[in-house]
């Protein structure tokens, strides 16, 4: 019997005094795994060490950020999705940015854009260095590589895959003023 469940909690204010909470579980037929991370919030309370606020106290106007909102365009991707029936640790999307963004009060100005993604290799074996790495412990060469081979087409010598339309999103906004 085959069975799979993933749990996730994040950035929550666990003991109310800003003590992070981080946890995944999943546990599967295949494979167990358990992880928990707690992060504790600086002592410093004008100070708060987030990414966002780093962006923040470096910018002079504007703070710009670009994420994408769809799956990731790669053919590392579907093969890893193939192989191990998942896409992968959750990548951040534009959508979890701009919610912590609301939930920090900044409430920023955004702007939505598509375009194709194509990914180009120079050979067979860069491809596969590309592939291997994304996919990691679950790759399997006589698997893998015939799939890789599958999502590849030939353009002037070199390897391409056609990762579709993209939407990504940029959110900018005017650095908070400096404490």
């Amino acid at each position: 019997m085959l069975y799979r469940t993933q749990l996730r909690f994040e950035n929550v204010n666990f003991d109310g005094r800003g003590l992070q909470f981080r946890s995944d579980l999943r546990v599967d037929s295949k494979q167990q795994d358990a992880t928990v991370k707690f992060t504790l919030a600086p002592r410093t309370p004008a100070y708060t060490d987030s990414f966002i606020a780093k962006l923040d106290r470096c910018a002079r106007e504007r703070v710009f950020v670009m994420l994408r909102e769809s799956e990731l365009p790669h053919p590392a991707a579907l093969i890893r999705k193939r192989l191990q029936g998942d896409s992968g640790p959750p990548m951040p999307r534009f959508s979890d940015l701009f919610m912590l963004l609301l939930a920090m009060g900044i409430a920023p100005d955004v702007k939505f854009l598509s375009y194709n993604s194509v990914t180009r290799y120079a050979n067979l074996d860069e491809a596969l260095v590309d592939a291997r790495a994304l996919v990691g412990d679950g790759w399997v060469e006589a698997i893998g590589r015939p799939m890789l081979e599958e999502l590849l087409t030939s353009d002037g010598g070199e390897l391409v895959f056609d990762g579709g339309t993209v939407l990504s999103g940029v959110a900018h906004w005017q650095p908070r003023a400096r404490t």
